[in-house]
């Protein structure tokens, strides 16, 4: 491998540790996700807490306004029996919890002022959880396409990085030659180390057959001999004899 190609795979290396030890933006907008909606449960809790709270101005002023009418029953009969004392008494209690009615009336504006932009943040936060929840499938779509995208281009590059197709292909083709080419050396010499054998025990059987037949045919040679011996003394004894015989 080339220079090149090393310092390619070491930048390679490189951006992959970096792209593994980066925070997945896929997780991060569901992070997201997750926050919006965790204060939209805190909004709608806040909500429910004001309104809790201004309905029970509203319980007070309702029993303070009651009051009010029965201080104001009680002052008017008091009048008409005399009894202006009683009747101041009345109308005293009457104006001071006329002046806690005013009071909670401005709890309660407050309250509902509080409460109208607790429910506009609780409204913009159904937008943008909506909103949010879309741009997220399609950034999780798009992540994923991308990353598809470059695990496919890794694939690539690094099978071009290492070798071609082709290339592996002659390389297996002629490792397979090679092997065939060396199986046929091989049987080659046996079938000549295999003749050579032939041919010594092929000489050793016809040596053997060679001295068989000479001894045969010294033996023939012995007894041809042994005969003409045996006949030269006939005739030798004959003679004698017949001199004898004389």
């Amino acid at each position: 491998m080339g220079i090149l190609g090393k310092i390619s795979r070491i930048v390679r290396a490189k951006l992959n540790t970096i792209i593994t030890e980066a925070e997945d933006p896929v997780e991060q907008l569901d992070y997201a996700y997750e926050q919006l909606r965790d204060q939209k449960q805190e909004v709608k809790s806040s909500i429910a807490d004001v309104q809790t709270q201004k309905k029970k101005l509203e319980i007070k002023v309702k029993r303070l306004e009651d009051d009010i009418e029965s201080h104001n029953e009680d002052a008017r009969l008091a009048t008409k029996k005399g009894r202006e004392d009683l009747a101041r008494r009345a109308l005293e209690k009457k104006k001071s919890k006329m002046t806690q009615v005013e009071e909670l009336n401005q709890q309660i504006q407050s309250i509902e002022g509080s409460l109208e932009n607790l429910k506009e943040k609780k409204s913009k936060l159904d937008s943008e959880i909506s909103e949010l929840k879309t741009k997220k499938e399609v950034q999780k779509a798009r992540y994923q396409a991308a990353e598809t995208k470059k695990n496919v281009a890794e694939m690539t590059t690094g099978m071009g990085d290492t070798v071609s197709v082709d290339g592996a292909i002659e390389e297996i083709e002629e490792e397979i030659e090679q092997k065939q080419a060396r199986a046929e050396a091989m049987e080659e010499l046996e079938e000549e180390e295999s003749n050579t054998v032939d041919e010594e025990l092929d000489d050793v059987v016809m040596d053997a057959q060679v001295d068989e037949e000479l001894e045969s045919l010294r033996q023939e040679v012995d007894v041809e001999e042994d005969t003409d011996t045996e006949t030269e003394q006939d005739k030798e004894l004959e003679a004698e004899l017949e001199e004898l015989a004389e």
